[in-house]
């Protein structure tokens, strides 16, 4: 402790005004990886959303085409059985 004592006034503010800039870089920092992190995971989930959707639409229409082969198979086969 006495060395700090001992240090000119130039050399404490330096060093008072570098600690205080690290931490204010340091919070900054924090905070704009927090809301990227927030900013990617919206994206990523709306991505998400946007497959999920087609991949529904596919299947949906997948499955509407197989009832419809299915009945249409089934009224063909009652029509050749009459």
């Amino acid at each position: 402790m006495k060395a700090w004592r001992h240090a000119s006034l130039q050399w404490r503010l330096m060093l008072s005004l570098l600690m205080a800039t690290g931490l204010v870089w340091g919070v900054v920092l924090a905070m704009t990886w927090l809301n990227t992190e927030h900013e990617l995971n919206e994206l990523l989930d709306a991505h998400l959303a946007q497959t999920a959707a087609v991949l529904a639409v596919q299947t949906s229409d997948a499955l509407a085409l197989a009832i419809c082969h299915h009945w249409r198979g089934v009224g063909n086969a009652r029509l050749a059985s009459a």
